[in-house]
């Protein structure tokens, strides 16, 4: 996600937290691809069960990040990797308070106050369905309104989507993109540090008919083919 591909590449090497993204369109892949990664795959995906903690860690892939930490099958350093799965799952359990806010379809003005997690799961939900799709949409906003005070009905809240979006993806989410970025490339490091050492273990470079190539010595708890697969592992 955090790539130079969505993000310009103009900022200083240690600098993440001033990140720009590049194109509107840039801006809406990356909120789709967000919004998938703070959803969860379905029970018995690849073995996995969906995890019990409370907040982001029980409804996004974060939790199974902890489960790693938790009960890490290498040896390698998961120091990082707990610390940044930690800090981003409260980050996005806590709240954007944004004042002023216009709807003019349902005539309000005023503050609005919204758990960070629900906004960018909205703008990535929105920017990758129809309105035929948006139903958790629908509902997630119309909860939203009335925690803050205003009640409105289902058709309403269908009026509201494109204003939703408006504020949420080009003002919310846009202000606070860099700091997703930065959350998103702390896990990322911590990642490459858990693993690295696995990886320079298993890791062995080879000769085929002359053209320099690798392969992989399969860790000892890897037994599906499918999983080894996916990891290069022939």
């Amino acid at each position: 996600m955090v790539h130079y591909g969505h993000f310009e590449n103009g900022h200083r090497l240690r600098d993440v937290t001033n990140l720009t993204l590049q194109t509107r369109k840039a801006s809406k892949l990356f909120l789709i691809i967000l919004a998938d990664f703070l959803s969860l795959p379905r029970d018995e995906t690849f073995g996995l069960v969906a995890p019990k903690s409370d907040g982001s860690l029980g409804r996004t892939y974060l939790g199974h990040l902890q489960r790693v930490v938790e009960a890490p099958n290498f040896g390698g350093d998961s120091t990082l990797l707990a610390t940044s799965t930690k800090a981003f799952a409260e980050w996005l359990d806590g709240y954007a308070v944004v004042e002023k806010v216009w709807i003019p379809s349902i005539d309000r003005e005023g503050t609005l106050r919204v758990q960070r997690i629900d906004y960018l799961k909205i703008c990535g939900t929105i920017s990758k369905h129809g309105f035929t799709r948006l139903g958790d949409v629908v509902r997630k906003i119309r909860a939203i309104l009335a925690a803050n005070g205003t009640e409105v009905d289902v058709g309403q809240c269908y009026l509201v989507i494109p204003e939703s979006q408006e504020w949420f993806r080009d003002n919310i989410f846009i202000a606070s993109s860099s700091l997703v970025a930065w959350h998103l490339n702390e896990i990322l490091w911590g990642i490459f540090t858990y693993l690295i050492t696995e990886f320079r273990r298993s890791f062995k470079p080879t000769v085929i008919t002359e053209a320099q190539m690798y392969r992989y010595v399969v860790p000892p708890g890897i037994t599906d083919p499918l999983v080894a697969q996916c990891i290069g592992i022939s």
